[in-house]
């Protein structure tokens, strides 16, 4: 589980870059645009779906495990959980979202079913409530690539939305097989 959380943080990271840059730094490609001026992230993956589902799950273990833990784990777990929950912002999965906010939600109730009593002032209706708070910003924010790309410059005659030239001369070039 370590190994696997580990190399999530890392496809996590890897996939922010790729929001950035719209280059997929290990194949050299240039990543498809979506129409928030941003770039749909693949990690290593083929699509930006199947990514967003697997760093869903990383994501999900790595917050459940982060809800018990202490010291150095702690620390580690915080890290694998931010990069984990930037790829799956960079992958524009909003399945995978939905999928996150279903998952800390029964893993926050679960925290809180599930501690001793005595252990501390977290009864399971403060962790439904913070769950809920979670799913609805999970619904609230549609558009993930406004938060961490300024606009680019150029306008889509077609749309009338703001995109950068390069991004329109892509999508009018054709496809190849």
């Amino acid at each position: 589980l370590t190994l696997f959380l580990a190399a999530a943080a890392a496809a996590g990271a890897l996939g922010f870059w790729q929001l950035l840059s719209g280059i997929d730094p290990i194949t050299g490609a240039q990543l498809e645009a979506n129409d928030a001026d941003g770039y749909l992230a693949v990690g290593t993956m083929s699509g930006h779906l199947t990514y967003g589902g697997v760093i869903m799950l990383a994501f999900v273990a790595s917050f459940a495990l982060l809800l018990n833990a202490h010291g150095r784990a702690r620390i580690a777990l915080l890290i694998s959980t931010a990069l984990t929950g930037a790829g799956l912002l960079a992958s524009h999965a909003r399945s995978a979202w939905i999928g996150v906010a279903v998952g800390v939600l029964g893993a926050m109730i679960a925290h809180g079913v599930t501690r001793p009593r005595g252990a501390g002032p977290a009864p399971w209706r403060r962790s439904l409530l913070l769950g809920c708070v979670v799913v609805l910003a999970a619904v609230v924010s549609r558009d993930s690539a406004r938060l961490f790309r300024p606009r680019m410059h150029g306008t889509s005659a077609a749309t009338g939305s703001v995109r950068s030239e390069r991004c329109e001369a892509r999508r009018r070039m054709p496809l190849t097989p």
